[in-house]
């Protein structure tokens, strides 16, 4: 009887490792999973906040030149995020845009 009572405590021993180290498992995934959310979150974030500071704070040095905004910061920022609306100039209009940066960047 004591060994049929040693055997069944050594096989519930077994399981509740098993059963342990799936829960551990799990929880390792979840924390993993939310260190992932949780970056991405703050990236977004960051990703809004220099739009809104590169924004006002070439609206409030002066009258918005759109020659001289850094667009290449606003490369991962979707129009929906930037808060107004993106307008992309065509034919003439965007001729005359260009020849200005060029002239401007021949001058400097």
């Amino acid at each position: 009887m004591a060994e049929e009572h040693k055997a069944t405590m050594m096989k519930m021993a077994e399981e509740y490792k098993v059963a342990i180290a799936s829960l551990e498992q799990g929880h390792k995934e979840a924390l993993e999973g939310y260190k992932k959310e949780t970056l991405q979150n703050f990236y977004n974030v960051l990703l809004e906040l220099k739009a809104n500071l590169l924004l006002h704070a070439q609206v409030v040095g002066g009258p918005l030149d759109a020659l001289k905004v850094n667009i290449d910061a606003f490369c991962d920022i979707a129009s929906d995020q930037l808060g107004f609306d993106v307008h992309f100039p065509f034919g003439a209009m965007l001729e005359k845009i260009l020849s200005k940066g060029k002239r401007r960047r021949r001058s400097n």
